[in-house]
């Protein structure tokens, strides 16, 4: 029979560990968002540069 200080532990471990989980999943949706930004500044410092060249 478990005592209330193993619950306790046990508990503490579980929702540690399930509060990393969803931390590392939205970290992992804020590199997408971030990623798909970068390629959005990407292609217009891309379109600027063919606009000067053009000049």
């Amino acid at each position: 029979m478990l005592n209330i200080f193993q619950i306790l532990i046990v508990g503490g471990a579980v929702y540690f560990a399930y509060s990393m989980l969803v931390m590392m999943k939205e970290i992992k949706e804020l590199l997408a968002e971030q990623t798909e930004q970068n390629e959005q500044i990407l292609e217009l410092l891309e379109e600027q540069n063919s606009n000067k060249e053009q000049w």
